[in-house]
């Protein structure tokens, strides 16, 4: 389920969670993992992270983790940030 788009960004709930929120926050843009982000790239990046903050206000969140995965550890190669509280 998308919870939030914007002109570079789109963020979903995880569909299988690993915490009480789990939200997936992918840029528009063909973005393998971060040792693949530009100069160009940086308004998307920027974006999806602007998405975390919102839900870290919107939902006040405290005990959180926001990660993104290396190619070894990327079940989808495209850059994500996963948002994760308890």
């Amino acid at each position: 389920m998308v919870v939030k788009e914007s002109p570079r960004c789109v963020t979903i709930e995880h569909p299988v969670p690993g915490g009480r929120l789990h939200f997936v926050s992918f840029p528009k843009r063909d973005i393998k993992d971060v040792a693949d982000i530009s100069g160009g790239d940086q308004a998307y990046v920027m974006e999806c992270l602007d998405h975390v903050r919102e839900l870290v206000t919107q939902h006040k969140l405290r005990a959180y983790k926001v990660l993104t995965n290396g190619p070894g550890y990327q079940h989808l190669t495209y850059l994500h940030f996963h948002l994760i509280a308890n």
